[in-house]
């Protein structure tokens, strides 16, 4: 005989779905296969993809490792040479190709544990025990939903955070940017004004120097003409004789 197991066969989202909500019923041991697949089925159907994320999620990590072991196995077949091998790998791969989604009593027993035989219960048989069963499945149900749309707002509230300080760095860097231009515009105008300061300062040197200018030129006008007279003055208060000389 092989000791090697064949891999178990990989969940659906459903499946893990029915998990979740079987291992926090108490009274799972009063299921029956359709009652409870019907009532879980109704709520798998009202959950939102949002919600029906996470389940697919563990559906994907268990159907790769269901790949990864049942390679192995196979792996581990043509290793022993066994003539057997073949016909175990052909029925291994139609048990692991099969898949079923509705809840037996065995599979409901091993997730809530009891000492007790499993009952058979239908929806219609009017037992309290079954009605505070649906009631429980249909509070966690929205129990879920609750904490799923209370981590949906925290979220919402971080991100809105994260927005409001990112729009107040921005403000704060506009700003200074502002500022900064302020002060710029400001150098500016001192400049301009300083230039205009020199320009003003410049026209008013002009015309003194001119007037300066003049002025010299007057005086040199005046030496030469009181030069001239000078020379005159000689020319008439000489003698004739010395006139003849000069």
């Amino acid at each position: 005989a092989n000791n090697q197991k064949i891999p178990k066969k990989p969940k659906t989202a459903y499946n893990f779905f029915q998990l979740d909500l079987l291992k926090k019923c108490q009274d799972a041991q009063n299921f029956h296969s359709q009652g409870s697949a019907k009532t879980i089925s109704r709520l798998w159907k009202d959950l939102k993809p949002s919600e029906k994320e996470v389940f697919e999620q563990l559906a994907r990590k268990d159907r790769a490792r269901y790949r990864r072991e049942y390679s192995e196995y196979l792996l581990s077949l043509r290793e022993r040479h066994s003539p057997e091998s073949k016909t175990v790998a052909v029925q291994s791969i139609h048990h692991g190709s099969s898949t079923t989604t509705t809840m037996t009593a065995s599979s409901i027993s091993h997730l809530c544990p009891s000492n007790e035989p499993v009952k058979s219960f239908s929806m219609h048989s009017g037992d309290p025990k079954a009605i505070s069963t649906e009631q429980k499945l249909h509070q966690l149900h929205q129990q879920q939903k609750l904490q799923l749309q209370q981590q949906q707002h925290q979220q919402r509230l971080i991100l809105l955070e994260r927005q409001r300080q990112q729009l107040l760095l921005l403000s704060n860097q506009l700003q200074l940017q502002q500022q900064q231009q302020l002060q710029q515009q400001r150098l500016q105008q001192q400049r301009l004004q300083l230039k205009q300061q020199q320009l003003q300062l410049q026209q008013q040197q002009q015309p003194r120097q001119l007037q300066q200018l003049q002025q010299q030129q007057q005086q040199q006008l005046q030496q030469l003409q009181q030069q001239q007279c000078s020379q005159w003055q000689q020319i008439f208060h000489t003698p004739k004789q010395q006139r003849a000389t000069i």
